[in-house]
């Protein structure tokens, strides 16, 4: 009993760092009022959990990690869902928005596209694609996030990846292979943390 608090409270210590580092409350307000939303790669759910806030939302938050969404059930409310899944294991219902936040840097170059063309497949007609990436402003924050991501994923364990190595790739990257999946861009902004690293790039997009 004391190991599974003990576990829970360190989780919660690496959801209060999250929430520092990723400008969350920013990235909801480009995501619909109302209807049904999946949150891919959800983690602890603290943006889940921030998006289900509004009861008119529907969210469901999916992720590999089976530690992290124990960790996420503990969020209660009746209009948000966690599953351990991976968006490949998602078919037959259709979302209005998926959000994709500080993800697709954990995979390959085809499984980026592999997945965004998932997204595409499960969202409705006019559906919206909120797709959100570590920015590279400079070389020593590009530097800094690679050293604090490589120690998350490959020393401390606390970011779950298949194969334990990095891709990122900058913002023009994106914007190709979007367009080239058939998404149509309606924004692209840079966003800032509370502490003001690692700097953002969000994507808006629909389904053309």
């Amino acid at each position: 009993m004391f190991q599974i608090r003990w576990v829970y409270n360190i989780f919660k210590v690496f959801e209060f760092i999250r929430s520092l580092l990723c400008p969350f409350e920013q990235i909801e307000k480009y995501v619909p009022e109302r209807g049904n939303i999946l949150d891919v790669g959800s983690g602890h759910g603290t943006f889940s959990f921030l998006l289900s806030k509004n009861s008119k939302r529907k969210v469901l938050g999916i992720d590999p990690s089976p530690k992290k969404i124990l960790s996420a059930k503990k969020k209660i409310f009746p209009n948000l869902k966690f599953k351990k899944k991976y968006i490949h294991d998602l078919n037959g219902k259709k979302f209005d928005c998926i959000t994709i936040i500080d993800v697709l840097y954990l995979l390959p170059e085809n499984e980026k596209s592999s997945l965004l063309k998932k997204a595409k497949n499960l969202l409705k007609k006019g559906g919206y694609l909120i797709l959100v990436i570590n920015g590279r402003k400079d070389l020593i924050s590009y530097k800094l996030l690679n050293l604090e991501e490589t120690i998350m994923v490959k020393i401390l364990k606390k970011t779950y990846s298949d194969n334990k190595k990095l891709y990122f790739r900058d913002n023009l990257f994106y914007k190709k292979l979007l367009k080239k999946l058939g998404f149509r861009i309606l924004l692209q902004k840079e966003l800032t943390s509370k502490l003001g690293y690692p700097p953002h790039i969000l994507f808006l997009a629909k389904v053309t």
